[in-house]
């Protein structure tokens, strides 16, 4: 096996770009005889295409010392940190082979529960800035699917602490990942929020190592790791630009049930485009608001999604009609079950 600090260290080398380092990975087999001659070995990484030395001996010095650092914080805190590499039996090698090779996480940190990464799992997700009444919906979804499934989501304000909040409220396991390191909760307001998810058995994720700087893309990274561990991803409430839609991309890659809440129509302005916008693929299945029940929940995760047709409603001074590609119907075809209507529109699936 390869050591765990020379894994670290390249990581570190090259700011946790992970496609970099499976290529080192691949083109050697890290059978050192001592640690100098890993030095060495890093001393003759060169730039693509030209016999230059990619990194100095300060640079290589400093992301040494920065590993070294970072393991004996995961060894010694007051609340240990696991390490876990690649070729660990603790890696949950099923569920990250889902992402292309050179993008999988390389070294993975978890902190409580690992045993959870290979539980059944379902991500509960949405943006920052949802709102009041998306914000109890979320609340209630994961406290009803903790009952059969690991609550993954991302520690941040909004939805994903709705996500978290549900699980714990009825003891259930939830999964926070982390685009940072361990050493600290981002953002500090849900510092409390991640102790007691370490306290009540849940597991906090991350594959930067504590100190680790936060680039910009790790959110993006961290967003994957949550669509691939999860059976499905539910989206509570997001914009039409959040990272939530990163997530459901990934899912989307990744071949997993996308599952979005129904949008409110209730004439108040909400942060709602993005469940509208996801809505209209009809591979991806709604939770209407007024069927929130833990079988309704647990037959859209597990059965294999129909299709939807959205109906136009046509008001007429005597009648009504209902639209589909151009084509009028007096009523609905039988062979449709109508899910959720409002003013405009009729959602129906297939019961064929």
């Amino acid at each position: 096996m390869i050591k765990k600090e020379y894994l670290i260290t390249l990581l570190e080398l090259y700011t946790y770009r992970t496609a970099r380092v499976w290529e080192e990975i691949k083109k050697n087999d890290f059978s050192f005889a001592n640690d100098s001659d890993f030095l060495v070995y890093l001393r003759t990484l060169v730039k693509d295409k030209r016999n230059e030395v990619l990194f100095d001996f300060k640079a290589i010095q400093k992301a040494i010392n920065k590993t070294n650092k970072a393991i004996d914080y995961c060894q010694n805190n007051t609340l240990p940190i696991s390490i876990i590499t690649f070729e660990d039996d603790l890696y949950p090698r099923e569920k990250m082979n889902l992402i292309p090779e050179l993008e999988r996480p390389i070294v993975l940190y978890g902190m409580g529960n690992t045993a959870l990464l290979d539980m059944e799992s379902v991500a509960l997700i949405g943006s920052r800035e949802t709102d009041f009444a998306y914000m109890e919906k979320g609340v209630e979804i994961g406290k009803i699917l903790a009952k059969n499934y690991v609550i993954v989501s991302g520690l941040a304000i909004g939805s994903d602490t709705a996500a978290h909040k549900g699980a714990l409220l009825t003891n259930g396991n939830t999964i926070a990942i982390l685009a940072n390191g361990l050493q600290t909760v981002y953002p500090k307001v849900n510092s409390e929020l991640a102790n007691d998810i370490y306290k009540k058995g849940g597991l906090l994720l991350s594959e930067y190592p504590p100190f680790s700087a936060t680039q910009p893309y790790f959110f993006a990274q961290r967003d994957r790791l949550q669509a691939a561990l999860s059976k499905a991803v539910i989206v509570i409430e997001t914009g039409e630009k959040s990272g939530t839609m990163i997530t459901t991309n990934y899912a989307k890659t990744y071949k997993k049930k996308i599952i979005v809440l129904e949008p409110f129509n209730d004439g108040k302005i909400y942060n709602d485009k993005g469940n509208e916008l996801l809505l209209q693929n009809s591979e991806i299945s709604m939770i209407s608001l007024n069927s929130i029940n833990l079988n309704h929940l647990v037959s859209m995760i597990e059965t294999k999604k129909k299709p939807q047709l959205t109906f136009e409603i046509i008001n007429t001074p005597n009648f009504k009609t209902y639209r589909y590609e151009g084509k009028d119907y007096t009523k609905i075809p039988k062979k449709y079950k109508e899910i959720c209507r409002d003013n405009k529109h009729v959602i129906v699936e297939s019961i064929e």
